[in-house]
């Protein structure tokens, strides 16, 4: 039981939610209640208006601080909403860290040069398309560079790439990806592509992590890759055309297990830092900044729907059963989880607390979706699992039942 222990001490920690800023149930109760009767639970739901508020909170930013960008979503970061279609008639960037991801981007009706293609594995053939239709390919590590300038030696076209680099943050993991700032390897990358005969280096990329949420980590690592580049990009006014810093904004869920302060800020807040330190290297011409934002754009509004199948009790508790498994939430041993529950017409239950354990359908012991306390429930009540939005649906297996579906209202 140390982990559930755990789980409540953070949990008791974290009370500051903000409830205007996800889906509200009751508002909506009505489509919600429409799309339970005709596909039933469990399932994902996602609130297309919350989509487009934090969209254009970013981009008010973004033109507020900067001016000249590009946004693009993290597919990884959920499948289905880039399937929507929303983010592309908006006129996003698809960023993509694999071949199949790729593929699916050009079947969603992408051109190559609206694909931004990362990640640390790229085949040969998937390298070759990418960079014959222009999306922006960041180079990952050596290995995948003198593979490019390799095969690239047989075409008499010049290609442009961008390399990904990584530097040391205070309170950051190092992150592994890309080629470091710190040590010669950057500069070394940056000398390889030089001398190539067909490669232009025309983009830099940095990513420090997820839910990353203070300004100062952001600000840092954009103050040494502009360091860097004034330093080993000798006309860098003209030649380097957009500099991408990745993602890793917070959305408004509660802290990661383990992690001790949490203050998430808004977004400007984030686009300042960036704008500022660039600024000090571009006077006048202003590259395009790209920002790659997943959890930050869908996190708050996705919500997750389960319905409680058997109720018992045991001694002070109530211990629950629904029809929802750990595989369909798999973060749930991320962060602790924002939990309301509603009688069947969705309204909100509010008295009667007692302690709750939730387990889901599957046979696995550890199948627990929930320990905390919750109001009395009864069997035919509904569960609302707030800031669903990232990863799960794409990380979730199809262990014992399907995946749920994602619905929008």
């Amino acid at each position: 039981m140390w982990l559930f222990e755990l789980k409540q001490k953070y949990y008791r920690k974290q009370t500051n939610v903000d409830f205007n800023k996800l889906p509200n149930i009751y508002k909506k109760r009505s489509e919600i209640l429409k799309i339970v009767m005709e596909n039933s639970t469990p399932l994902f739901i996602a609130d297309r208006q919350i989509l487009l508020d934090r969209l254009e909170s970013l981009k008010k930013a973004l033109q507020k601080y900067w001016g000249n960008y590009k946004i693009a979503y993290s597919f990884k970061t959920n499948y289905e909403i880039a399937k929507l279609d929303l983010y592309k008639k908006e006129r996003l960037l698809a960023e993509v860290v694999s071949g199949r991801e790729y593929k699916m981007a050009k079947k969603l009706g992408y051109d190559g040069r609206q694909i931004i293609f990362n990640g640390p594995y790229k085949k040969d053939s998937e390298l070759s398309v990418a960079l014959y239709e222009g999306a922006l390919v960041n180079i990952d590590n050596f290995e995948e560079l003198e593979r490019i300038i390799r095969f690239d030696k047989k075409s008499n076209l010049r290609r442009n790439v961008g390399i990904r680099v990584n530097t040391e943050i205070p309170n950051l993991q190092k992150s592994h990806f890309g080629f470091s700032i710190d040590t010669n390897e950057a500069t070394l990358a940056v000398k390889k592509i030089y001398e190539s005969r067909n490669l232009s280096l025309t983009n830099f990329h940095i990513h420090i992590g997820t839910d990353v949420d203070k300004v100062a980590s952001y600000q840092i690592a954009t103050r040494k890759t502009c360091q860097f580049i004034v330093k080993n990009i000798p006309d860098y006014q003209r030649s380097i055309k957009s500099l991408d810093f990745g993602g890793g904004f917070p959305a408004h869920g509660l802290a990661s297990y383990g992690r001790i302060r949490w203050n998430p800020k808004p977004i400007e807040s984030y686009i300042l830092a960036i704008s500022n330190e660039l600024n000090k290297i571009y006077k006048v011409h202003k590259p395009t900044l790209i920002l790659e934002p997943g959890r930050y754009l869908v996190d708050d509004t996705v919500f997750f729907m389960t319905k409680i199948t058997n109720s018992q009790k045991r001694n002070s508790s109530q211990i629950l059963t629904t029809d929802a498994t750990v595989t369909m939430l798999p973060l749930i041993y991320y962060r602790p989880q924002i939990v309301k529950l509603f009688d069947r017409k969705l309204n909100e239950k509010k008295d009667d607390y007692v302690n709750s354990i939730i387990y889901g359908a599957s046979c696995r012991e550890d199948d627990i979706l929930y320990n905390n306390r919750l109001p009395k429930a009864g069997i035919g009540d509904f569960l609302i699992y707030y800031i669903t939005g990232a990863y799960n649906q794409n990380m979730s297996s199809e262990f014992i039942f399907k995946k749920p579906n994602l619905y929008t209202i």
